[in-house]
């Protein structure tokens, strides 16, 4: 397979010709906007009551279908906790009985070799598994089975792992597959996103700056739908590299690499909801996911209003179409040179959880980390850390949220 230079960026070096600057985002939204809209309702409030306008609502518990997965029982709706004993999705998040047991992050190290790292809730170390095969991904996202994950190792591999180390490829890019726009012409993509998202209809979807590839069971590769990136007065008007996909609905959220917002279905194909603007580019958008309905969270590198640089999780807001600032990076672990490579959303409390690496300590060795923010994006603290000098130059690349069924 013959691809350019260009087109196999990794996200933590990805740019396209002619990158602008990131405009400034003030933490929380509008300076005059001092609610959270925290619901899962369809109203255009920031509230948490739920919307009773909707109709059908045959169970008259302030939910329709499709976001009322069962609407026979009040039971069962977005507002719900998860019951995981009895078969139900009760919250309607597309999973059933799923129950939060900590996080993994997938662990390079130098010397022994990749590994699986398991850290649970309380932030205490659970084991380190070697992976059955020399597996090389990035990001993770949970498979539909809630016992395995998909990684995608930014530019043609991807693969299956579970919670032990056990590791399969599934599907890779074609050697000979040619990268053609709609004339036949040679036109490789622009830039490769990390990020894999898990399509409730057996396939996964990778974005890739001007277009978005699928790999379906079978391990079949095909591009799903392309557009315009970088035009020719080389601004860009819509440059994802981070998707989410709604796993009830299978809606995909495409976030672009210079802010902008969009959505792609079999159905409707790409809708750009927020284009990207060359002259004010908005947040760069590295890595997603999605919970419930219209609620989409995004990692993303932003300009502060005192002028500095930082990470921030940036959140959707329906009403206003609009992403907005949910929280930051510590400022000083910045100092430290520690930052977040990667996220995932407990969707039962809804916290975020950062794997962090690429720091030494000042003693020529390591610490990776895993961190946790709250779901409102107010208080974010260290949960685990390596010893000192217990890792020579390792890194964990990857992290994500582990569910069991157990």
């Amino acid at each position: 397979m013959h691809i350019s230079t260009r087109t196999l960026l990794l996200l933590s070096s990805i740019c396209f010709t002619g990158c602008p600057e990131p405009t400034t985002f003030i933490p929380g939204g509008d300076s005059d906007d001092t609610d959270v809209d925290s619901d899962t309702d369809s109203d255009t409030d920031d509230d948490t009551d739920t919307d009773t306008k909707c109709s059908p609502d045959e169970d008259q518990d302030g939910y329709c279908p499709p976001e009322d997965c069962d609407d026979t029982s009040i039971f069962v709706n977005p507002a719900w906790d998860e019951n995981p004993n009895n078969d139900i999705d009760d919250n309607c998040d597309g999973r059933i009985d799923e129950q939060f047991a900590g996080v993994l992050a997938l662990e390079i190290d130098a010397l022994k070799g990749p590994a699986i790292v398991h850290i649970d809730s309380l932030g205490k170390f659970k084991g380190a598994y070697g992976l059955s095969e020399p597996a090389a991904f990035q990001m993770a996202s949970l498979d539909r089975d809630l016992e395995s994950f998909v990684g995608w190792d930014g530019a043609s591999q991807l693969w299956r792992f579970d919670k032990d180390g056990n590791v399969e490829l599934i599907a890779e890019i074609p050697e000979d597959w040619e990268w053609l726009d709609e004339e036949g012409e040679e036109d490789p993509p622009p830039g490769v996103g990390a990020d894999v998202g898990v399509h409730p209809d057996g396939y996964y979807l990778i974005a890739m700056g001007d277009r978005l590839a699928k790999f379906d069971e079978s391990g079949a590769f095909s591009i799903v739908a392309q557009w315009d990136c970088v035009e020719a007065d080389m601004s860009h008007e819509f440059c994802p590299v981070a998707l989410s996909v709604d796993s009830v609905t299978g809606v995909t959220w495409l976030f672009g690499y210079f802010g902008g917002v969009g959505t792609w279905s079999a159905e409707e194909g790409v809708t750009v909801i927020n284009p990207s603007n060359p002259e004010e580019p908005g947040p760069s958008y590295v890595q997603a996911h999605h919970e419930s309905f219209d609620t989409s969270y995004a990692m993303a590198t932003f300009v502060r209003e005192d002028g500095q640089g930082n990470y921030g999780v940036f959140r959707w807001n329906n009403r206003d179409k609009e992403m907005r600032l949910q929280g930051e990076w510590p400022l000083d672990q910045l100092k430290n040179a520690y930052t977040p490579n990667a996220f995932s959303i407990e969707s039962e409390r809804g916290d975020f959880y950062f794997s962090a690496n690429s720091a030494t300590n000042g003693q020529g060795s390591w610490e990776n980390q895993i961190w946790r923010m709250t779901a409102d994006g107010s208080f974010t603290t260290q949960l685990y850390s390596t010893p000192n000098g217990e890792n020579d130059k390792n890194a964990w690349y990857a992290g994500v949220v582990y569910y069991t069924q157990d």
